[in-house]
């Protein structure tokens, strides 16, 4: 038999928030996310009998077997195929494991057999990219993306925000990010198995969102974030940044991961601008450590109309407030991941890391990641 065989890598990805977790007009979700140059996935592809999976944990191996048999019985492969998990990173905290692993699956038996399949189809098979977009255009673009969401409706195959789509959503735009700006990263250093939770069951209880929350992060995005990165503006793509991270369904993952992210914000309370407070509602916000926050005004930041008002007194003195603190810190999709956009004009990189990983200790891992640009990439080893 051939020996050739497939090495495919792809990475990790954060996502901001969803766009729109409200059908009116008939199309909902949509999304905002950033691929991630590591973690890294990278599989070894080669001929062999039946599925074979070596490497990686009992849940790892499951998936990936699960993934591979769908893909030889859609292309119709009677023989069968070896992977070997050679790098992998932690599934269920927040950073896309599950769909980076089924794309990476489906391309790379049909790279190995020589199967012409679109990325689309392999989705479709392995049932990814049905409520969120940002995993699927990291893999097959890199970069900041913008998804568009899906048509929804009763005539539609999505009918709810429960319902995976058959099809990935449209592709408003993927934009370059400044190798400049680095992404703080802080991931659990162990497998959190219990963490999985029924996540179509989670957004059919928490929608729809109000359309002020919406509105609220559209306008950011359209009319802040992408100014600002595309002008490598980096305080305008933190202000907004730090707006859009606030609302929607967010706010529900936030409460989700609630045991992990405060237990974080208890450590690094020295080093951060902003703790945790919990409002009665059960919504969280950050606010500064260095000037706090009346209940009014943090209840009034949660409302659109205010908001800005309120923002003002979180961003201010750019070279006093940002030198040595942290800007933000965010939680990646439903995961406890955190991360935090650190500028390398502006934010001393070397001290937030170091007092990080430090005060967290071994239960947690802190890396200083960048964004990647870059698609998945492949080669054939003969």
């Amino acid at each position: 038999m051939d020996s050739r065989k497939i090495i495919l890598k792809t990475s990790a990805r954060l996502h901001f928030n969803s766009l729109k977790m409200n059908q009116s007009g008939n199309r909902g979700c949509g999304g905002i996310g950033l691929a991630l140059n590591e973690p890294i996935l990278k599989l070894e592809f080669s001929y062999g009998k039946g599925i074979n999976v070596l490497g990686g944990n009992d849940y790892l191996k499951h998936k990936t077997t699960l993934f591979a048999s769908n893909i030889l019985k859609y292309l119709k492969i009677s023989s069968g195929v070896k992977i070997r998990i050679k790098k992998s990173f932690t599934s269920h905290i927040g950073l896309g494991s599950g769909t980076q692993l089924g794309l990476s699956i489906g391309k790379g038996i049909a790279l190995l057999y020589k199967k012409k399949v679109s990325l689309k189809d392999i989705a479709f098979i392995n049932k990814r990219a049905g409520i969120s977009g940002i995993g699927y255009y990291s893999f097959m673009y890199g970069g900041l993306i913008i998804d568009g969401g899906y048509r929804m409706g009763s005539n539609e195959d999505k009918k709810t925000f429960g319902d995976h789509a058959s099809s990935p959503p449209s592709l408003i735009g993927r934009y370059e990010f400044p190798k400049s700006w680095k992404i703080l990263l802080i991931t659990p250093a162990v497998f959190l198995a219990n963490n999985e939770v029924d996540e179509s069951s989670l957004f059919i209880k928490n929608t729809p969102v109000p359309l002020s929350e919406v509105e609220a992060i559209c306008t950011n995005t359209l009319m802040g974030l992408i100014p600002g990165l595309l002008d490598k503006n980096y305080f305008e793509f933190i202000n907004n940044l730090f707006d859009i991270v606030r609302f929607g369904t967010k706010q529900i993952e936030l409460e989700l991961n609630r045991k992990y992210l405060t237990k974080i914000v208890n450590l690094l309370n020295d080093i951060l601008v902003f703790k945790w407070k919990r409002l009665k509602n059960c919504k969280y916000i950050l606010i500064s450590d260095e000037q706090k926050l009346l209940d009014r005004e943090m209840i009034d930041y949660f409302n659109p109309t205010k908001r800005y008002e309120v923002r003002n007194n979180f961003i201010f003195n750019k070279n006093k407030f940002f030198r040595n603190k942290i800007p933000f810190i965010g939680v990646s999709s439903l995961g406890p991941t955190m991360y935090s956009i650190l500028s390398e004009e502006y934010c001393d990189i070397d001290y937030l890391f170091k007092k990080t990983k430090n005060s967290l200790g071994k239960d947690w891992d802190v890396k200083i990641v960048n964004a990647k640009n870059n698609p998945y990439i492949y080669e054939l080893v003969k």
